[in-house]
């Protein structure tokens, strides 16, 4: 049997990066931008519109003043908007580290922020 072909020499370094899930979500909007990420209903948004809309609510948080170590709760139904705040909370980065944390049922832990579904505002 011969050597098979592409495998590393002894000593070789390997390397890899852990993707994340913003990370994911980066490298699918740059890989693939106008393929369907989200169909709800009737809407359909691509790699690049859910993109966008992650990175506009992560620059609102973060103007916000939301910091490493805040929670953001999130009170809305399974829609477009609660996928974006799973993507969008953790994408917030102050000096360079993300740090943040969604807690989508606001049931027992405390969190800074809050976003409600329009519905459930009275």
């Amino acid at each position: 049997m011969g050597e098979r072909e592409g495998a590393l020499n002894v000593g070789e370094k390997v390397y890899r990066s852990e993707l994340t899930p913003v990370d994911f979500l980066r490298r699918s909007a740059y890989m693939f931008p106008d393929k369907t990420a989200v169909v709800y209903g009737d809407r359909r948004y691509s790699y690049r519109d859910l993109e966008e809309r992650v990175n506009r609510l992560a620059s609102r948080l973060r103007d916000a003043g939301l910091e490493k170590g805040d929670r953001v709760a999130f009170l809305c139904p399974n829609t477009p908007p609660m996928l974006e705040g799973h993507f969008g909370v953790p994408a917030v980065r102050t000096g360079g580290r993300s740090g943040r944390l969604l807690v989508s049922s606001c049931c027992e832990l405390a969190a800074r922020l809050m976003l409600c579904h329009q519905r459930w505002v009275r």
